[in-house]
Order: C-alpha cells, then sequence, then structure tokens
C-alpha cells in the first residue's frame, strides 16, 4: 500500500520539520505523534486533516484548482481547524496523496494532480481533544465561537446516536451506552445503576463520543463497501452531479456563510457519494482514562482501523502506556506471523485481540520537539517501537528522583 506523505516547515511550533532525509515523512496505515506541551502535534495532525480534506474536496468536483490562485485561500482552508494563524512568511507545506500533489511555499499554493485510475473516497473524522464538552452539554451547536471541528464532531456523534437500536457495550467497565431519541437523553448503564452521560466520570465523557463517533462510521464504510473508478460512471446519474454541482457552487459562492458552515453543507450534500475508507484523526485517546482503560479504547481504534486496508489512524499522545500498547500490538502480530500452534496463538490473542494486531511496516511514530521544533523519527528494533522516547524518560526521571530521595532519608537517620 503507497502512503501519503507530508513536508512541513516553518509553521507554528514547527521548525525545521522531519529532521531526516529530504523532510518529507510517510502517513501510515497507524500513525502516532508524541511530544510536549507546543511541540506542533496537533499542528501536524491539523494539517493532514485539511490536506487530506482538499484532496478529497478536488476529487469530488467540490473545488477547483483554480481557487487557490487567491492569496490566502489556504490559510482560509486552514481556519477551520484554528491553525491560520501559525503561518510566517518562510512557511513551506507540501502534501503528496494519492491524487494530488500539493505545494505552498512563499504563501504561493500550486496544486499538481496525479493521473491516477482509482482514488479511493475517504471520510475524514477528526475527534478533537474537547470532545468532553459534547458529553456535559446536550446541543453543541447551541454555543458559540467553538472550534468548528467540535461542531462537526458532534454532528457525527448525534448521528450515531440517534441511530441506535438499544443499548451497546462501551470496551470499559462493562458498562453500556444508551441514547433515548425522543428526549435526547444520552445514559451509561452497568448492572445495577444507571447515569446521564453529563453526570458521568471524565472517562466516560471523553470515551463514548470519541468511541461511538468511530465506531459509527467505520461501520458505516464497511457495510457501503464502494470506490470510485475514474475508468466507469460514478454511481450517481450525470443529471444528478450536475445537480450536485450546482448546488455546491451555491454554497461556495454565498457570502453568508463562514468557511465552516460551507464545509458543513458540501458534507451533507455530498454524503450521496460512497466512502471507500476511514481516516480516523484522534487527539488524545488516553484522555482521562485509566491506563488498562486507555488499551481497550486503542485496541478499538485499531481495530476499526484495520476493518478495511484502506482505513488510516492518526493519534497525537502524551501517554507512555498507549506506545507500550502499540508494542504489545506489535509484537503479537509478529509473534502470529511466525507459525505458532494454536495454543499459542490463543495465548496471544488473550493479549491483545487478533483484530488489533498492527503489522510493524504499518506503524510509524513521530517524536516532535518543542525546543528544536523538529520532527524526529522514533526508532524501532525489528519493528518494535523503542523505549527511547520522551515519555519513557519522564518516568525513568521519577525513578531517579523518588532514588535521590530514599538516598536523603537514609542521610537523616
Amino acid at each position: 500500500m503507497e502512503y501519503s506523505r507530508i513536508r512541513i516547515k516553518n509553521f507554528g511550533p514547527i521548525k525545521e520539520g522531519y529532521a531526516s532525509g529530504d523532510g518529507w515523512f510517510n502517513i501510515k496505515k497507524v500513525t502516532v505523534f508524541i511530544g510536549n506541551q507546543g511541540s506542533g502535534k496537533s499542528a501536524v495532525a491539523k494539517l493532514i486533516s485539511t490536506l487530506s480534506w482538499i484532496e478529497k474536496a478536488l476529487v469530488r468536483g467540490d473545488l477547483e484548482e483554480a481557487s487557490f490562485e487567491d492569496k490566502g485561500q489556504f490559510e482560509k482552508h486552514c481556519d477551520y481547524q484554528n491553525i491560520d494563524e501559525y503561518f510566517r512568511p518562510d512557511s513551506e507545506i507540501e502534501y503528496q496523496g494519492h491524487a494530488i500533489q500539493f505545494s505552498f511555499k512563499k504563501g504561493k499554493t500550486t496544486i499538481k494532480r496525479i493521473d491516477t485510475r482509482e482514488f479511493y473516497l475517504p471520510k475524514i473524522m477528526y475527534v478533537p481533544a474537547e470532545r468532553n464538552l459534547i458529553s456535559a452539554v446536550r446541543n453543541v451547536r447551541n454555543l458559540k465561537g467553538l472550534p468548528g471541528t467540535l461542531y462537526t464532531f458532534s454532528d457525527e456523534y448525534l448521528k450515531a446516536a440517534e441511530e441506535l437500536r438499544g443499548a451497546i457495550e462501551l470496551p470499559i467497565n462493562n458498562a453500556k451506552f444508551e441514547y433515548q431519541k425522543l428526549n435526547e437523553l444520552a445514559s451509561i448503564v452497568g448492572a445495577d445503576f444507571k447515569i446521564r452521560l453529563m453526570n458521568a466520570s471524565s472517562g466516560f465523557q471523553s470515551l463514548v463520543p470519541l468511541y461511538l463517533v468511530s465506531k459509527y462510521l467505520s461501520e458505516s464504510i464497511n457495510n457501503q463497501n464502494r470506490y470510485i473508478h475514474h475508468s466507469s460512471s460514478n454511481e450517481y446519474s450525470l443529471k444528478e452531479e450536475s445537480r450536485l454541482r450546482k448546488q455546491i457552487n451555491d454554497i461556495l459562492n454565498n457570502p453568508n456563510y463562514t468557511e465552516e458552515v460551507k464545509r458543513i453543507q458540501i458534507e451533507l450534500l455530498s454524503s450521496r457519494l460512497r466512502y471507500s475508507s476511514f481516516l480516523n484523526i484522534v487527539e488524545e485517546p488516553e484522555q482521562n482514562l485509566y491506563p488498562s482503560s486507555q488499551q481497550k479504547i486503542l485496541n478499538e481504534l485499531v481495530a476499526f482501523n484495520n476493518s478495511k486496508r484502506r482505513n488510516v489512524l492518526v493519534m497525537t499522545t502524551h501517554s507512555p502506556y498507549l506506545i507500550n500498547y502499540l508494542t504489545l500490538a506489535v509484537k503479537a502480530a509478529s509473534l502470529a506471523s511466525n507459525g505458532t500452534n494454536n495454543e499459542i496463538i490463543s495465548e496471544i490473542t488473550a493479549i491483545v485481540p487478533k483484530v488489533s494486531w498492527i503489522n510493524s511496516e504499518d506503524l510509524v511514530i513521530y517524536e516532535l520537539d518543542e525546543r528544536t521544533g523538529c520532527v524526529n523519527l522514533l526508532k524501532d528494533y525489528k519493528g518494535i517501537p523503542s523505549d527511547e522516547n520522551r515519555l519513557n524518560e519522564e518516568l525513568g526521571e521519577f525513578n531517579d528522583s523518588y532514588a535521590r530521595l530514599l538516598d536523603l532519608q537514609q542521610q537523616m537517620q
């Protein structure tokens, strides 16, 4: 499978960008960004989301290359992700996807179409760190001034909840999620309790929207199982296509619509097109979760990602546990590939479910440094992520500090 790739320089916290080779780095099937606050993890993830959407919109006809001839047009698209203030006069951003080559240098955008026979239309979902608000507020759309990604994510969450038929099991605490459409009531249900989601723990408030939307979109795309093939007719008539294009142009030319509103309206109109892959971009999946719960939601996200070959999972994280659990997933796949007997396979599966195994060549972890503004590839040993990273170094510093305090205790006796 060929991967998209990106090159970033002098954008927000990112200065020199990827510190290896020519600065290009791959977006693999499972792509993870780790680093301190302000190192640029979310900035990179949001650029990947924006550029992937631009690629899809160009192929679908929602956008034209000529629209980027207007100065500041690319920055306007980045406004949806609240990264429009990250641009500098010397910002350089390049992206090579499956259908376009995109370049932004010295304020000028150039786009080149790649002559491909097939383009697998992705459903792109950005799961923001502010997702807890969706669990605490009945209708996020009633609130003004929030990030555009949060409104879009909220819409998908409500859509997923409203299509539920009964309660669904959650991956933690033997709990279930239930949604009553009539009174818009979301609840967490256990063996001996039932509590509204807005009154539940912060862990549930973070996990439920992430899990529900990821599950809903993954299963929706699996049920469609279609793709756009440029050598054949699209899945709707030319008459419908003409009508769709007119409606899209009306939206794009409406001076009363913000960029965020335009994006939402276009997505709604274009929903008749069949999505063939799922690009799930998740900020901090570990948010407010106990370590064992982090492993369970990670396993679910990887399972959703594994359900189709062209799905992609991008994550940002501060959690050393998440990196360790990714290591388990890679190790499990590696052991199973050695042709071990069924008993061993069963034991491996008990540690990491088979649907959540990760092939080592499909995982890449990048470490961002807020001090240098560089993006570095986390080293691996035979495909297993290295434990020599800043997240584990923080744990090591804790152990060293505690050992020093014990030494001081000995001196005081």
